[in-house]
């Protein structure tokens, strides 16, 4: 007897993929019987589908198409376990877009960027910008970050003609 349908590494992330192994199971279908009830002539590419949906959640239409008569249920519910796949990949992207603004904000320093009124930089100009970071970018003490705005203007003047009198007013 082939053995039923267990679970790999990474496949029970998704809640279709939880869905399809449970439901696997309880109709007593191995892989290759839900390959082959989604339709796939070919095996191998059979299963490379269906690892894929298991561990990443993404449902091509193909299978998507088959799904609920593969595993002998009302399309609704298949809908509905997209649907919650759908909104845990969301809250996902979510998570990790909101770890990657905080790794961000803390490695964040304020700085002033030197601007040019040049329309068309020529082609030194375009090399300085690139290369010579401290031309373009003029970093901002801590004590400009918590000063009231009063003093955090002052500050910023001054360095501001400071760099602009270390430069003679050209990049």
């Amino acid at each position: 007897m082939a053995s039923i349908f267990q679970p790999r590494f990474g496949e029970d992330r998704y809640p279709v993929g939880r869905f399809i192994l449970e439901r696997s199971r309880a109709l007593g279908i191995t892989r290759s019987d839900l390959v082959r009830r989604l339709g796939y002539r070919d095996i191998g590419s059979g299963h490379r589908a269906l690892s894929e949906v298991l561990l990443t959640g993404v449902m091509p239409r193909h299978v998507a198409k088959h799904l609920a008569n593969a595993l002998d249920i009302e399309d609704a519910l298949v809908e509905s376990v997209i649907g919650a796949t759908t909104l845990q990949k969301c809250d996902e992207a979510r998570r990790r877009r909101v770890e990657s603004e905080r790794a961000h904000l803390a490695s964040f320093r304020p700085h002033l960027q030197v601007q040019t009124e040049r329309a068309v930089p020529s082609p030194i100009f375009v090399a300085a910008l690139l290369t010579v970071a401290r031309l373009r970018i003029v970093c901002l003490p801590d004590e400009a970050l918590t000063a009231n705005e009063e003093a955090r203007d002052n500050i910023i003047k001054t360095i501001i003609i400071e760099h602009w009198r270390e430069n003679g007013g050209h990049v």
